[in-house]
């Protein structure tokens, strides 16, 4: 014992039986003027051992029986109503009830066969103690919206089973469509497959996809995320992005809620509602105003989920998918018939025209657009910055190009798209 008045070390028991185990290993938990902690077996190291308790107020030790040798290893241990959680050695998280001395394993979170260290945190939330982790099971209902242009959203972008899936960690087309889109005004309503409970911090993580990963001020598409027990009563934990632009509008798409919000202990339903403003119009990444140009093009088709995850800090084993959306800056490269762009007169005489209005997932992170045209043998014709006029369109002369087939290669921000045209 460390005397805080003295600053002194107070012995207060020697671990000089060898029936006692070797000596305290890992962490002590104290609890009722009682300290626990784990003794290694006699003369084996890492063979495991013990749990032990001594009564500071009678300076009694006993050994407590019933926990398996293999767990009492070096752990890390918090007691909470007279229960001894712990994670053993190899990554089981247990619990060891102090009155009966009853051995109750929990859940297991070994990351692989390169993994035998012991859980090296705990944290227990005062109360009802679940185990049991909650994920994404069933579409309750998908009622979806229309593209910003009135028409029908692109069937390869319309299932709502894709919305069961974990989040991919790709905002690129070319890892399938794990997502749906939503539409303007369109909504989904997904179930988990066990109550998931309020924990300290956030609970749920609500993914979204756009190509390139933009943050809110170049593509603003948004959400209300609403949370049920029943399905029937629903609670609103806000939106997803920014709930105020002009002062957090560089945030990333995909987004974290606290239930806490909702004052509901677990919730078993979540209902994604678009709430994106077609009319939006892009801000300035420094001061987050609004400019004069308007973010989406005619094919948008608002709030597209990629997934809803329960934020597992007790389950890290469990969720094989992403923790966050693609954030660096890696280029993403597009290609029909991914890349939809109308380029006109194909083939092209003087003037080549490209027209985006129909291109999918188009966030513009850039005032204008890196142009270049290349030939079948690689030779880069073109290198230049363009602007795209009020139609959507870039225009650039290509008087200067031999016949035959070229590259327009187009990038904005992060993402690259490519459309092969002819030259007269």
């Amino acid at each position: 014992m460390y005397d805080v008045e003295s600053h002194a070390l107070v012995p207060k028991y020697e671990f000089q039986n060898p029936s006692d185990g070797t000596a305290p290993a890992g962490t002590l938990a104290f609890g009722s003027s009682k300290l626990y902690g784990l003794v290694q077996s006699i003369g084996i190291p890492y063979a495991g051992g013990s749990l032990f308790e001594y009564d500071t107020q009678t300076l009694l030790y006993q050994k407590i029986p019933g926990l398996p040798v293999d767990e009492a290893m070096y752990s890390t241990m918090v007691i909470l109503e007279n229960k001894l959680y712990a994670g053993g050695y190899g990554g089981t998280l247990f619990e060891f009830d102090l009155n009966n001395h009853t051995y109750n394993p929990l859940i297991s979170v070994k990351l692989g066969i390169d993994y035998y260290d012991d859980i090296n945190t705990l944290i227990v939330h005062p109360g009802d103690f679940h185990t049991t982790p909650a994920v994404v099971s069933d579409v309750v209902e998908f009622l979806q919206g229309k593209r910003k242009d009135g028409k029908t959203i692109d069937i390869l972008r319309s299932d709502p089973q894709n919305a069961l899936h974990y989040a991919d960690g790709y905002d690129s087309p070319y890892h399938g469509n794990t997502f749906v889109s939503l539409g303007f005004g369109g909504s989904i309503t997904v179930s988990f497959d066990n109550q998931l409970y309020n924990r300290p911090g956030f609970d749920l993580y609500v993914f979204e996809t756009s190509y390139g990963n933009p943050s809110f001020y170049d593509y603003p598409e948004q959400a209300e995320v609403f949370v049920s027990q029943n399905g029937d009563d629903w609670i609103s934990l806000g939106y997803t992005n920014a709930h105020n632009p002009l002062e957090e509008c560089m945030a990333k798409l995909d987004t974290e809620f606290d239930i806490q919000h909702a004052g509901l202990d677990w919730i078993q339903f979540v209902k994604v509602t678009d709430v994106t403003d077609p009319l939006a119009k892009r801000r300035d990444r420094f001061t987050c105003a609004e400019s004069d140009f308007l973010v989406f093009n005619s094919a948008s088709d608002g709030y597209d989920l990629d997934a809803i995850h329960q934020i597992k800090a007790l389950y890290p084993n469990y969720v094989t998918g992403r923790s966050a959306s693609n954030n660096n800056s890696e280029v993403i490269n597009i290609s029909a018939p991914n890349a939809t762009a109308l380029l006109y007169p194909n083939p092209a005489s003087t003037n080549l025209s490209i027209n985006l209005s129909e291109e999918q997932e188009l966030a513009i992170m850039e005032d204008d657009f890196h142009l270049e045209i290349i030939d079948t043998q690689g030779k880069i014709w073109t290198n230049s910055r363009e602007l795209m006029d009020e139609t959507w369109t870039i225009n650039h002369d290509v008087s200067n190009l031999n016949p035959g087939m070229y590259i327009a290669r187009v990038t904005n921000g992060n993402v690259r798209r490519h459309y092969k045209f002819m030259k007269n």
